[in-house]
């Protein structure tokens, strides 16, 4: 069974604006404005009651569930060098956040952490320059914390091999 969580990446905007912001899902607009510092606490002093603007706007939230990538060449014609990824693991509340980065195009990267169970929210993907990807882990039981390393394998189309990284994540 493949799991989708949907309460990750989501940005939000008033409607006549261009910005998205940072939002948490589930959660609530007041939240989200306050969590950003665009308001002040509404339960001090008469806050409340200049903010009834939010009510009466309109917002949109955004969140992207699936990414489709196209290469205007066939694959077996990409060359593709040592993309050079990095990454950091985040703990948040009980999950935690992997964060790669990488400064080449990374086709097919696969991950799996070693000696760990649970549910990881993506993971196999390309990796695009200088855009970040951010995955969840969701262990079944609390991580142990001996249990440090991220294996992420890279196949290269250009060589035909499997080339095979890991590191140690520190916290």
């Amino acid at each position: 069974m493949n799991r989708i969580y949907l309460n990750n990446n989501w940005k939000y905007k008033q409607d006549n604006s261009a910005e998205w912001k940072e939002a948490k899902v589930p959660g609530n607009i007041h939240l989200d404005l306050l969590n950003n510092k665009e308001i002040s606490d509404p339960y001090y002093r008469l806050n409340e009651q200049e903010q009834q603007w939010i009510g009466e706007a309109d917002w949109e939230y955004f969140s992207l569930f699936s990414e489709n990538i196209f290469y205007f060449n066939y694959l077996k014609h990409l060359t593709l060098e040592n993309p050079q990824i990095t990454y950091f693991i985040e703990k948040v509340d009980n999950d935690y956040q992997i964060i790669l980065n990488s400064k080449k195009i990374a086709k097919n990267v696969k991950i799996n952490i070693q000696g760990s169970e649970g549910f990881l929210s993506d993971n196999y993907f390309d990796l695009i320059p200088t855009e970040k990807k951010t995955i969840s882990y969701k262990p079944n039981n609390k991580w142990d914390e001996n249990l440090k390393l991220l294996h992420y394998y890279l196949v290269s189309e250009s060589v035909n091999k499997l080339i095979i990284n890991q590191k140690e994540v520190k916290h």
